[in-house]
């Protein structure tokens, strides 16, 4: 579970997921390699 902003390379974000009540649930299995790398070294509360 994570929560994510999504950002245009302009810097515009389209997608906030900070201002849903609720976090962005996915299976790790169904990300791309680097992603799945990243989060399983990342620890709660970790920013980025």
């Amino acid at each position: 579970m994570a929560f994510l902003i999504k950002c245009f390379v302009q810097g515009c974000v389209f997608n906030n997921l900070y201002v849903r009540p609720y976090p962005e649930v996915f299976r790790l299995s169904d990300l791309i390699e680097g992603w799945q790398i990243a989060l399983q070294h990342m620890h709660v509360g970790d920013r980025n």
